[in-house]
């Protein structure tokens, strides 16, 4: 599992801000994993994912190489995580996103080699972010959590950090 930190410090601190704050920062990382899922994650199927997100090589083993040569290839077959299209069209599909004061957690449906084969993670790959990707995650949430804190009528600054 891939696990983006993300520091958000309120002031007054949360423990004096109650059900209000805690409801705003669920929105919030709600949001974000929405916007990860949806503007994000699609990149890693596409042409130059494998090198932007750092992907571990493939090994081309025989079985596999008779099989493709029997079958007509799946017209996407050249881009990363892809063999035969159906990993991507689940992981893609409309995820279960649960989302809590402290984390929130993307959960979507996938092949079972992505998770029986320990090498290469691709669990782990699907789930790599680049520094300009975390950036703009960041600004997202921190514009969201502003702009509720405006709509609620509450006076705490956000601060949003990362790593």
């Amino acid at each position: 599992m891939y696990s983006l930190v993300i520091g958000i410090t309120y002031d007054p601190p949360i423990s004096e801000c109650g059900r209000a704050l805690h409801k705003i920062t669920k929105e919030v990382q709600k949001e974000a994993a929405y916007h990860w899922h949806r503007d994000i994650l699609p990149g890693h199927f596409k042409e130059g994912a494998a090198q932007r997100y750092g992907y571990a090589p493939r090994v081309t083993r025989r079985k596999l190489l008779r099989r493709k040569r029997r079958k007509p290839p799946h017209p996407l077959e050249h881009l990363p995580l892809i063999h035969t299209g159906e990993a991507m069209k689940d992981i893609l599909s409309p995820p279960h996103i649960g989302s809590y004061p402290t984390r929130v957690t993307i959960t979507m449906p996938a092949p079972d080699y992505f998770t029986l084969n320990p090498k290469p993670d691709m669990v782990a790959e699907v789930g790599v972010m680049t520094f300009r990707e975390q950036d703009r995650i960041m600004q997202r949430m921190g514009s969201n959590a502003m702009r509720m804190l405006k709509e609620s009528g509450r006076k705490e600054t956000v601060i949003i950090t990362g790593g």
